[in-house]
């Protein structure tokens, strides 16, 4: 008797569930990534960008400066420090990430960075990929702020 009962959810359940991807892996190797032009070159940040596929992007960013507050109304941004140290404030929250730290700002949190030495280099990803950045500063200013 309970298996006439959940035979049709399981039915249901399988096929509700995403079509296995005929996309094969994304496989990126530093020299190919760095043998590029960034996508963004800025004086205080590059950007490469890994992925985009309309759902979410990545990015290589390499930090050389300060990113001054704005937000992703529309979009998680998530960073993972790979080398160096990055100051950060996000909402009510300031700290310091070093290599293999990891943050989440959630959507419309108002946020920036700047990086503690020379240079820094993170993963950068957004899921949902961001229509657009609101830049709520200039400067950096912010920062130095409690």
């Amino acid at each position: 008797m309970r298996l006439s009962i959940l035979a049709p959810l399981l039915t249901f359940v399988l096929a509700s569930a995403p079509a296995l991807s005929e996309e094969p892996p994304l496989i990126l190797r530093r020299a190919e990534i760095f043998g590029r032009a960034p996508d963004v070159d800025a004086p205080n940040v590059r950007v490469w960008t890994l992925r985009n596929n309309g759902v979410g992007r990545t990015n290589l960013v390499e930090m050389l400066g300060c990113l001054p507050l704005h937000r992703h109304p529309d979009a998680d941004h998530s960073l993972l420090v790979l080398q160096g140290r990055v100051e950060v404030k996000a909402g009510g929250v300031k700290t310091v990430l070093s290599e293999g730290d990891y943050i989440t700002i959630p959507p419309n949190v108002p946020h920036g960075y700047r990086v503690i030495g020379d240079r820094a280099l993170l993963i950068s990803a957004d899921a949902p990929f961001y229509r657009k950045t609101e830049p709520l500063s200039q400067d950096c200013g912010f920062l130095d702020e409690p």
